[in-house]
Order: C-alpha cells, then sequence, then structure tokens
C-alpha cells in the first residue's frame, strides 16, 4: 500500500543567502506540487518547522496543513504561496511567526478558484526592521475563505488585501500597525466587480 502524504516534522529549512538579499521570485524553500498525470495531492502536513529565508509553495495541493511553524519568508517572493484552482480545503495554522514578504506578502493566493482556505491562529509579522508587504494576499477570485484568530501587526501595507472574494469570512483579527509606510493602505482592503 502506498502512502500519497508528505510529512514534515521539525524540519529547519535555511537559505544559504544573506538575510539583505531580497528576491521576486521564489527561490528555495519547500515546493509541493501536483503534476497534471498526479493521482493524490492531499493530506500533507508541514508541521513545527523553521523556514529561514525561504518559503513554501504548495501547487495543486488539497487537504493540507502547515502548522505550528515559523516562516521567515521576507527575502522571497512571498512567505507562503498556494497556486492552481485545483487547491483547496487546506489550513494554514498556529503558526508562530510568518514574516511578510515586500513582494506578495505573507500568504499569498496566485490562482483563482481555490476553494475552502482556513487561515487561523496566526502571528504575521512585519517586523518594522525588515522590508514587509501584505499579511494575507488573495490577488484572485477564491471561495469560501475564512480568516480568524490571526494577529496582523507591522505590515508594509494592506494586512488583507483580497480580490474578488466569494464567501470571505474575517473575524476575531487583530490588526496593530499596518500600513508602516504610509502609503494609504487599509487593514483589510476589499475590491472588485463580482464579490
Amino acid at each position: 500500500m502506498y502512502s500519497y502524504s508528505i510529512n514534515l516534522e521539525n524540519v529547519h529549512v535555511k537559505s544559504a543567502h544573506d538575510d539583505e538579499y531580497y528576491s521576486s521570485t521564489n527561490v528555495g524553500g519547500i515546493h509541493l506540487e501536483k503534476n497534471e498525470n498526479g493521482t493524490a495531492s492531499y493530506l500533507n502536513r508541514i508541521d513545527k518547522c523553521w523556514f529561514q529565508n525561504n518559503s513554501i509553495r504548495f501547487t495543486g495541493v488539497t487537504d493540507s496543513s502547515i502548522k505550528g511553524s515559523y516562516i521567515w519568508g521576507h527575502t522571497r517572493e512571498f512567505a507562503i504561496g498556494f497556486f492552481g484552482a485545483s487547491s483547496g480545503a487546506n489550513e494554514v495554522s498556529g503558526n508562530l511567526g510568518i514574516i511578510t514578504s515586500q513582494y506578495k506578502g505573507g500568504i499569498y493566493f496566485g490562482s483563482a478558484g481555490i476553494n475552502q482556505m482556513r487561515i487561523i491562529n496566526n502571528e504575521f509579522d512585519g517586523n518594522p526592521l525588515l522590508v514587509g508587504g501584505i499579511g494575507i494576499y488573495m490577488d484572485r477570485t477564491m471561495f469560501n475563505t475564512t480568516i480568524t484568530g490571526n494577529t496582523i501587526w507591522g505590515c508594509g501595507s494592506h494586512g488583507v488585501y483580497a480580490k474578488d472574494p466569494v464567501a470571505l469570512t474575517v473575524t476575531g483579527n487583530n490588526f496593530w500597525k499596518n500600513n508602516r509606510s504610509d502609503i494609504g493602505s487599509d487593514d483589510i482592503k476589499i475590491e472588485g466587480e463580482n464579490f
């Protein structure tokens, strides 16, 4: 019998580059991807890991989780990225620190049609000594997304930025000292034509 899940626990993934080296493209870290011939992409788990100057990317991955970790992604394109319309029913919860990227944020959703995402009880850290961007950046239409119990502080711009969301719930979060770069950003910005 085969196991189709990937479980990473208590892993330290460190980039070789210095803290001052920024890249607007995703280079390094963990990338889980369901290819077009794949039959399973579910029940993956990243738990209690430390990503230093790195990122996590899920492409076409469903029913999986990123929990209890520290993701120092400020030098990358994003700290955590989700791609592929087939992605969904994933959870990002209880992470001790998600250090936001200046490019596409702490958690970035780069594909339309992602469904049933849960972002619960995380600490988004836009450290004032870093160049931090958006906390949660939903760049395309997403469905049934819950953002609850998070602390989102010190982001250079928006805490949550959503474009054309469908069934978005944002409740019980703590927003503190966002719009740090004083460019007129909001803690929560929702825009579009169809939401």
